[in-house]
């Protein structure tokens, strides 16, 4: 694989995504953003029928694989009801409007249709203890570099993105989520697991009512609370 072809984020964020993708069948997919074209170029080597979208064309290192410049925070010039599968890797916490990315998502998708977001983990149990310490939970927030090659400030955002609110934009968008699994789990992870039965013995003193609207039931599940850096949703457009 090409030097370029690089990951923009942590190089084992896509782990659990690859394994899910590499076994599954292949179909029409739309990656999306695509960064680098490292995982489009993957899709296709393993069958998938690619097309690609990102705001950023200077980061794009394939020619054979279609790509339409676009920002996900508003409409994509795609038809309705063109691809079986969406794949959104380390993108929705890089947007303004997720709800309109989503909203986009589900439009794109065929009825039946399957959208992986693999995401930043901020709940895990090891950021909630450098949150008790530092007061945040990540130094790429405190001073946000994005490697882009344009100036677009849509292109250059960067926000704390919190598994409440994922699974409202996508309940909103017509997607039920099907699942969470974790993603780059490291050793420090797998350590701290144990602290995790604290975290749910606590959550159950939290009133029904706010344990509902926080989906409690989600940001305590296994593949986020001790889960690992990153985190794999599975969610499916309603037929």
């Amino acid at each position: 694989m090409s030097e370029e072809l690089k990951i923009i984020g942590s190089p084992d964020s896509h782990d659990a995504l690859v394994q899910i993708l590499k076994s599954g069948e292949p179909c029409r997919v739309l990656d999306a953003p695509a960064g680098t074209g490292i995982l489009a170029k993957q899709l296709r080597n393993w069958g998938y029928e690619v097309h690609c979208v990102d705001i950023d064309a200077g980061n794009f290192k394939l020619s054979d694989i279609p790509l339409t410049e676009s920002d996900l925070n508003s409409r994509i010039e795609l038809p309705d009801k063109s691809f079986d599968t969406v794949v959104c890797a380390n993108g929705v916490h890089r947007l303004y409007n997720l709800r309109k990315c989503f909203q986009e998502f589900h439009r794109v998708l065929n009825p039946g249709g399957t959208l992986w977001v693999n995401v930043n983990n901020y709940a895990s149990i090891e950021k909630r203890l450098r949150f008790l310490l530092y007061g945040s939970v990540d130094n790429a927030i405190n001073d946000p570099h994005c490697n882009q090659t344009v100036e677009n400030p849509q292109a250059n955002v960067r926000v704390a993105l919190f598994v409440p609110h994922i699974v409202n934009e996508l309940r909103s968008a017509g997607f039920e989520l099907i699942s969470i699994r974790p993603a780059a789990v490291r050793k420090s992870d797998v350590i701290l697991a144990p602290l995790g039965w604290i975290f749910r013995i606590l959550s159950l003193f939290i009133p029904s009512r706010s344990s509902l609207r926080n989906h409690i039931k989600w940001t305590n599940c296994s593949g986020v609370l001790p889960g690992g850096r990153y985190m794999l949703l599975e969610a499916r457009r309603s037929r």
